[in-house]
C-alpha cells in the first residue's frame, strides 16, 4: 500500500471516528497543515505525523472524561487497534501512539521530533479566530460558564504561547492572538446605544475612472440647491492628500501603507466635511467614499472586513444612497484618452484597459455588502444620465 493509499485510509477512519464538534476531522487537517510546515525545517518522519495527528484526539469524543494527559494517553489507546486495521505500517504503530500519549502536556519533555511537533501544531490551531471560535464551542461541549472561557482565553492562550517552542509557532500564536486581545477588549466595553442619527443625507458617487462621477455628483447639487435644500460637494481623497500619497509612493510601494493613508484621510473628511454636513441635516455628496478603499486598497476578504471595522470605529455613518455608474471598460478608457488629450491631466495606475475591467468587476462584487445601491448605465449623455439619478433617487424618496 502507498503512503498515498494509507493517508487515504487514515483520513476515512478519522473522518468516521472524530465525533466531537471542535476536534473533528477539520482540526486533525489544520494540525497537519502546521505540522508538515515544521517538518519540513525540522525534520521527522512525516507519515509517523499525519497518522498522530488524525487519532490525536480520538478521546474527545468524551470531553468529561478524558482531557489533558488522560485524553492524550486514551487517544493512543484508542489508535492502536485502528492503526492495525487501516494497514499501517506495523513497526511504526508504537512509535505512533507514543507521539499520542505525549502531545497536549506543556510540562511533559517530549522523546521525539514528531511528538513535539504534534503538541506544537495541536496548541498552533488553537489560536486567532479558529482558536477563539474552537474556545467557544468547547466550552458549550463542556457545559462551563462563561467566566471560565474568559480566564481560558485571558491567560492560558498567553501562557501557552510562551510554552511553544519553535520560534516560527512563536511569533504566529503571537500574531493571532492580537485578534483575541481586540475581541477581548471589546467585551469590555460598556453597552450603549450613544451614537447619535444624522437628520443630513448621505450619497456617494462610485465607478471606475471614466463613469462621470464627479460631472454628476456636481450636477445633483445644483439640482438641489435650485430645490432650495443645502448640499456639499465632497472629495474623496481630499485634494491636499494627493501629493503626500504621490510623494510616499516614491519612497515605498506598499497597498498597506496606501490603504492606510486613505483610512487616515477619511477620519479627516469625516471629521472636517461630512459629518458636520449631517449633523446639520444638509446633504453631503461625495465623489468616492470608503467603497472606492474596498475596490482599489484591499487584496482579500480579511482585508475588507478590516476597512469595514475600521469604518466603524472612525464612525463613518450609514449612506442613503450609492450611486454606482457603471461604464464597459473600453468606453471608459476612451473617455480617460480624451481627458488625457484635452486637459493634460495624467494617466494614474488605475486608468488602464485591463485594470478598469479589473476594478469594474470588483465594484460589484463590493457592491453586495451595501445598501441602497442604485446601479446607473453611465453610457449615455451627461443629461441622460443626471435625469436617470433625480428620477431613481426621488423614486427611493432619497430626495
Amino acid at each position: 500500500m502507498s503512503k498515498f493509499e494509507s493517508e487515504q485510509r487514515l483520513h476515512q477512519q478519522a473522518e468516521k471516528l472524530l465525533l466531537s464538534p471542535t476536534h473533528d476531522i477539520n482540526h486533525s487537517e489544520t494540525v497537519i497543515s502546521f505540522g508538515l510546515d515544521l517538518l519540513e525545517r525540522y525534520g521527522g518522519d512525516s507519515e509517523v505525523f499525519i497518522a498522530a495527528a488524525y487519532f490525536h484526539d480520538l478521546a474527545r469524543n468524551y470531553p468529561s472524561a478524558f482531557i489533558g494527559g488522560d485524553g492524550a494517553r486514551e487517544s493512543a489507546r484508542l489508535a492502536g487497534p485502528i492503526l492495525e486495521e487501516v494497514g499501517f505500517p506495523t513497526e511504526k504503530i508504537d512509535q505512533v501512539c507514543q507521539v499520542i500519549a505525549e502531545h497536549d502536556q506543556p510540562e511533559m519533555e517530549t522523546t521525539s521530533i514528531e511528538a513535539q511537533i504534534l503538541s506544537e501544531a495541536d496548541f498552533l490551531a488553537g489560536f486567532g479566530p479558529w482558536g477563539l471560535l474552537r474556545s467557544l464551542v468547547w466550552s458549550g461541549e463542556r457545559g462551563e460558564p462563561l467566566e471560565k472561557t474568559m480566564r481560558r482565553l485571558k491567560e492560558k492562550m498567553p501562557a501557552r504561547i510562551k510554552s511553544l517552542r519553535f520560534p516560527e509557532s512563536k511569533e504566529y500564536a503571537r500574531r493571532q492572538y492580537q485578534f483575541v486581545r481586540l475581541f477581548l477588549a471589546f467585551l469590555e466595553q460598556p453597552v450603549s446605544l450613544e451614537k447619535e442619527l444624522l437628520p443630513g443625507k448621505y450619497i456617494v458617487f462610485e465607478g471606475t475612472s471614466g463613469t462621470g462621477k464627479e460631472t454628476q455628483a456636481r450636477l445633483l447639487v445644483e439640482e438641489l440647491e435650485r430645490r432650495g435644500e443645502k448640499a456639499v460637494l465632497v472629495f474623496e481623497p481630499t485634494q491636499n492628500s494627493k501629493p503626500v500619497l504621490a510623494q510616499w509612493r516614491l519612497e515605498i510601494d506598499s497597498h498597506l501603507m496606501e490603504l492606510f493613508f486613505y483610512i487616515t484621510d477619511r477620519v479627516r473628511i469625516m471629521e472636517k466635511e461630512t459629518l458636520p454636513t449631517l449633523k446639520r441635516g444638509d446633504t453631503a455628496v461625495s465623489i468616492r467614499s470608503g467603497v472606492s478603499t474596498l475596490v482599489y486598497e484591499t487584496k482579500d476578504k480579511q482585508e475588507e472586513a478590516l476597512v469595514h471595522f475600521l469604518h466603524s470605529l472612525i464612525g463613518v455613518p450609514e449612506i442613503d444612497a450609492v450611486i454606482h455608474l457603471d461604464v464597459p471598460e473600453d468606453e471608459a478608457f476612451e473617455r480617460i484618452q480624451r481627458r488625457h488629450i484635452e486637459k493634460g491631466e495624467p494617466l494614474s495606475k488605475f486608468e488602464k484597459r485591463d485594470k478598469l475591467k479589473e476594478d469594474r468587476k470588483k465594484y460589484k462584487e463590493v457592491l453586495r455588502d451595501f445598501e441602497r445601491v442604485i446601479t446607473i448605465d453611465g453610457s449615455p449623455t451627461i443629461p441622460e444620465v443626471h435625469q436617470t439619478i433625480i428620477k431613481t433617487l426621488e423614486e427611493q424618496e432619497i430626495i
